[in-house]
């Protein structure tokens, strides 16, 4: 997949989103893992990927972190026991 002919020079937050919708289908990867594909295959810089964040893509990598333990759990937060 040749991201650099597809990525204009400026990327908007819509155009990051579905360029990330389809690595992380293409490739099978998950969101976290197609940024850093993203950023690797375009040349962006990942400290200006929290400009490019829609409120969905915020949402599911939320829940990929919270899924992998990579974020501290809020003490009123149901949890199931193990």
């Amino acid at each position: 997949m040749q991201l650099k002919a597809e990525v204009p020079g400026v990327m908007t937050p819509d155009h990051f989103a579905k360029v990330l919708d389809r690595t992380v289908n293409e490739k099978n990867l998950t969101y976290l893992d197609a940024i850093m594909h993203v950023c690797e295959s375009t040349g962006l810089e990942v400290e200006l990927v929290s400009r490019l964040m829609t409120p969905r893509i915020k949402k599911i990598l939320t829940s990929e972190a919270n899924s992998l333990n990579l974020l501290k759990r809020k003490p009123d937060e149901p949890r199931l026991p193990i």
